[in-house]
């Protein structure tokens, strides 16, 4: 399956999952809407500074696709991850554009 972008509207080494309330493995919004994500998908690719600042993800199904990481504090800082070009929000706190998703460490 190809991977999925989305313009956004962490443990152990390995790849960054989503995962919704109710136990099984999902992506949805931090406030648990799906409409518009990949619903149990994998992140492919992150850039924090696409769309100016905002975010940019591609997320796939296929988990050789996904991103993987060496451990989890750089899976968490991948998640955490501030960009450049737009530092802060609105509300003067950390603009961390992929923490909007639920998610877990894979």
């Amino acid at each position: 399956m190809s991977p999925h972008s989305s313009n956004p509207t962490p443990g152990n080494s390995g790849h960054i999952r989503a995962s919704g309330n109710s136990g099984t493995v999902q992506i949805s919004l931090a406030d648990g809407r799906t409409d518009g994500v990949a619903v149990g998908a994998y992140l492919a690719s992150y850039d924090p500074e696409g769309d100016d600042g905002n975010g940019i993800t591609t997320w796939t199904h296929d988990p050789a696709q996904a991103m993987t990481f060496p451990t989890g504090e750089a899976a968490t800082a991948c998640y955490r991850a501030v960009p450049l070009n737009r530092p802060l929000r609105p509300d003067g706190k950390p603009n961390r554009p992929l923490t909007r998703f639920t998610v877990v460490f894979w």
